[in-house]
Order: C-alpha cells, then structure tokens, then sequence
C-alpha cells in the first residue's frame, strides 16, 4: 500500500468509479473527490497559483493526504498544463501523483537546471 489517504481528481464518472474501486481494494480512504475539475471551486482555487497551491498542500498534510489519483493521464489537456499541474502538485503541494488508468507514479527531478518529469509502472 502507498498512502492511507488520497485526493482523487476525475473528469467522468467512470474515472470516478475506477478510482473509488481502486482505493476501495487498496485500503485507501478519501479525502476528497473532484469530478469536472475546470468546474470545481476548491481545484480551481488550490492550484490557480503557486501560493494556493502551497496553502492548499498544507490542508493535504493536515489531514495525512500524500497522494492525488488523477484517473487518467489523457484527461489532461496539453504537455504544458501536465508539466505545470505537476509541479503544483509534486513541489508545492508536496504530494504524490498517481495516474490510475495507466497505472503510473510521477516523479520530478532536475537535471543541469530543468525539471525533469518521469513517469514509472507501479508495481
């Protein structure tokens, strides 16, 4: 098991349904679940900008949430909104990212002064 409690992000309702499955059989609890994030207040605000994002990473740690499920990778627009989703997440929030459907853990790291991204399998 990788976290006790996870923030979900979802943009249907069978993502939705996948990621309370998953989190069922793994023994993970739900902090939160944010299905149509472009419409969702509390996603909008937390990572409008690197300040909320941090505020926002602060309420994740109060409550002992180290990880966002996001259901799938492909219901992320475009490589620049990936990138800098990520860095809010990973770096300002200080949580794990995992994506469900292609069963992959993001990983950030630098290399001579760029953000390197990876994306490994999860076992």
């Amino acid at each position: 098991m990788n976290c006790n409690m996870a923030f979900i992000i979802s943009s249907s309702q069978e993502g939705e349904k996948s990621a309370v499955k998953y989190c069922k059989e793994n023994d993970i609890k739900i902090f939160d679940l944010v299905i149509d994030p472009l419409d969702d207040e509390v996603y909008r605000g937390a990572f409008s900008s690197f300040l909320q994002a941090a505020s926002f990473g602060k309420v994740l740690k109060e409550h002992k949430v180290n990880e966002i499920i996001v259901d799938s990778k492909k219901n992320i627009k475009n490589k620049e909104y990936l990138q800098e989703f990520l860095v809010l997440t990973m770096f300002f929030m200080e949580t794990k990212v995992y994506f469900l459907k292609e069963n992959l853990d993001a990983s950030m790291s630098e290399d001579n002064g760029n953000l390197v991204f990876r994306f490994n399998s999860r076992n």
